[in-house]
């Protein structure tokens, strides 16, 4: 009897050691868990209002960022390098002009050519119009080129820019005749020769981006009336009709912020923010080289406030394909998709609450997002903020 009574104080024992050592792990593991968490670099930290980032990666792995700001007194285009395991340069004033400059748009080419739109408020007597600007320069220089000016109407408003593997440049943006519509503009430069406008279609103002595949297509997702589009210039220079990708059942739940990404077999990959109950969350879609999409899903369903997260997509050299989302809530997250399988999501900053993310992938598969947010010590300030991170 008194060795079955030893024996189960010495079983108890081990439990309260087990449990003691359980609650200690535990312990370290929120800890470490918590100095897990990146720790942002305020890249453009000034006095003024820094907005709408744009980063772009080299072949070396260089860092390119640039954002508007007002610290001069008038919003101007500024710029910022970071080199590998570097640091930040001290940010430099790319334009200087009596009208706004906003809305920067910057990409790289495969010999780490520097492109950079933006658009420009032009004054012309008591009244001024927007145009948009774009310029270059090498990776390795610090003067950027004479501007160019591309225009339809007068009011164009937020381009983006991206460049093919024969060094076209193909450029997207509004031109504003009201305050709730929009005719869209597509411009392709070849390279050494002039920019070549084509008129796409007239809908409200949205969110947009635009990619290009190998073989020179071009590839556009959009977000007008809370609904999620695609649109595709094929490789021998014709059109798709527009599509529509999601289907929110209530015009007031909608789909927001779309981003895209291509990969080398010309697939798109098409993620965006979904407030329909059975997909509430980032839904992701796939197109095929037959023109078909995949069924919608939702890999992280309400792992965030979809009604606030922005979220944008990439693709690494490995072929996986990663995410990284800004959520007021739940700080800054990213998912990874390893060949059908979603890994479970991470979150990497606390506090990550802001707007207007960008996101650029290194050859090393090293993700860089930025993204605009408020100062904390002044509600009327923000700045571009900057993580770097390998998943």
């Amino acid at each position: 009897m008194n060795k079955i009574r030893a024996g189960v104080m010495y079983d108890f024992v081990k439990l309260i050691i087990f449990l003691v050592v359980a609650i200690i792990s535990a312990s370290s593991l929120c800890k470490r868990n918590s100095d897990n968490y990146l720790e942002p670099t305020n890249v453009s930290n000034n006095s003024g209002r820094s907005e709408n980032p744009s980063i772009a990666v080299d072949s070396r792995g260089a860092v390119h960022l640039v954002w508007n700001d007002e610290t001069p007194g008038n919003e101007e285009i500024f710029y910022a390098t970071k080199s590998v395991n570097g640091i930040w340069t001290t940010p430099v004033q790319v334009t200087s002009n009596i009208g706004a400059s906003r809305s920067p748009c910057i990409v790289i080419d495969r010999n780490d050519k520097i492109h950079l739109v933006w658009q420009q408020r032009v004054t012309q007597g008591s009244s001024g119009y927007w145009v948009i600007f774009y310029t270059w320069r090498s990776s390795s220089g610090d003067t950027w080129a004479i501007p160019e000016t591309v225009t339809v109407s007068g009011s164009s408003l937020c381009p983006t820019l991206a460049v093919d593997n024969d060094l076209g440049l193909h450029l997207l943006w509004m031109e504003g005749f009201s305050p709730y519509q929009c005719l869209f503009y597509y411009a392709y430069k070849p390279y050494g020769d002039t920019w070549f406008i084509h008129y796409l279609f007239t809908t409200e103002i949205c969110g947009y981006e635009m990619k290009t595949d190998q073989n020179k297509g071009v590839h556009i997702v959009l977000d007008p009336h809370s609904e999620t589009y695609y649109i595709e210039k094929k490789s021998n220079g014709t059109w798709t009709d527009t599509m529509r990708l999601s289907y929110t059942p209530m015009d007031w739940l909608g789909s927001n912020f779309p981003s895209l990404a291509v990969d080398n077999l010309g697939i798109s990959h098409v993620i965006w923010a979904e407030g329909d109950t059975s997909l509430r969350g980032f839904v992701y879609i796939k197109s095929s080289p037959q023109d078909s999409w995949s069924a919608p899903i939702s890999p992280y369903k309400n792992h965030f406030n979809w009604q606030l997260a922005e979220a944008k997509i990439c693709i690494g050299r490995n072929g996986k394909i990663y995410i990284t989302w800004l959520d007021a809530r739940a700080g800054i997250g990213y998912g990874v998709k390893d060949g059908d399988v979603w890994k479970e999501p991470r979150r990497i900053v606390k506090n990550g609450a802001g707007q207007r993310p960008t996101m650029a992938i290194s050859g090393q598969n090293d993700i860089h997002f930025a993204w605009q947010k408020l100062d904390t010590l002044s509600i009327d300030n923000e700045e571009i903020y900057y993580i770097e991170f390998n998943p």
